[in-house]
């Protein structure tokens, strides 16, 4: 039989040893959790995005050959941060996969603006996240005159040209009673940046110009998971109208449940500092000017014929 000493059995107040628990002893277990809770806030202020999110400006691409990869939203706020969602698929399963966005063109791509932090695709080749954009990335996109994206997997090689579908200052924000306009047309959201207000619902004029097509506008965290609001299927031409409930600051994915390579990207940021993107007041990128050939000299009239002194006989 087994003797059990009376030391090791724990006191009515006491640890394993049977000693009484000590002022210190008790003090150690709140001050432990005060820890966890500090170190738990910080990691939430981390993760917050930035309080001011108005968009600025974006840019928009289609990767591989008529979207096959999916697509990307880049925007740049005025507050001098920005961020990138990726909608993509067709990739290598469960691999390694690379972004990075560079001043140039897919020829010739050009310096690093932006590295994003490293992902995985899924079992079913997707990759689905949003990134947040240093200011000294944004900086070096807004000076670039042509951004490309580079997306990398193992020999998986794919770079899609970023085009410019929002310049300049955010526009004011709708009135009370006044709804947002998206529109689809030729399988594509416009605007493909949408910025509003945190804390507030916001209606929203969905209009599909392709004709003959079906579309709908879904809202939510991914477009994995279930929508947070979701406008009826209409077939083209035809409007509806549906109500974004009030949502937490941050950014979330738009796409069409019918096509889900149609993606646009809502940036929700605090109340009373946001703005809404009313219309399709989609900026395109500058068409350079055509070079003008350079004038050439006009050409001379020619020199009369004029004799010798010697042909005259006097």
């Amino acid at each position: 039989m087994q003797t059990i000493r009376t030391s090791d059995r724990p006191g009515p107040q006491g640890d394993a040893t049977g000693a009484r628990a000590t002022p210190a002893r008790l003090g150690r277990a709140p001050a432990a959790a005060a820890a966890l809770l500090a170190a738990a806030a910080l990691l939430l202020a981390a993760v917050q995005p930035g309080a001011a999110a108005v968009v600025d400006r974006s840019w928009k691409a289609s990767v591989g050959a008529g979207g096959a990869n999916g697509s990307a939203t880049v925007a740049a706020f005025t507050a001098g941060t920005g961020a990138a969602t990726l909608r993509l698929t067709a990739l290598p399963r469960s691999a390694a996969v690379a972004v990075t966005i560079r001043a140039g063109t897919c020829a010739k791509p050009g310096t690093v603006a932006a590295v994003l932090p490293a992902s995985r695709s899924t079992a079913a080749g997707k990759l689905s996240r949003t990134a947040t954009l240093a200011r000294a990335a944004v900086t070096k996109m807004k000076a670039a005159r042509t951004l490309v994206l580079q997306v990398r997997s193992g020999s998986f090689a794919r770079c899609a040209a970023l085009r410019l579908v929002r310049s300049g200052s955010a526009s004011p924000s709708p009135t009370t009673g006044s709804a947002i306009e998206v529109k689809a047309k030729d399988f594509a959201f416009t605007p493909g940046t949408i910025s509003i207000a945190a804390g507030a619902p916001v209606t929203i004029s969905f209009r599909n110009d392709d004709s003959g097509v079906p579309h709908g506008m879904s809202v939510g965290t991914s477009a994995s998971a279930a929508p947070i609001a979701a406008s009826a299927v209409i077939t083209g031409v035809s409007r509806t109208t549906f109500t974004i409930p009030a949502l937490a600051a941050g950014t979330y994915a738009i796409w069409c449940p019918v096509h889900p390579r149609m993606t646009a990207t809502l940036v929700v940021g605090v109340a009373g500092g946001s703005t809404a993107s009313p219309g399709a007041t989609a900026a395109a990128t500058a068409t350079p000017q055509p070079t003008t050939a350079p004038t050439q000299a006009p050409t001379p009239e020619p020199t009369p014929y004029e004799p010798p002194p010697t042909y005259y006989p006097y």
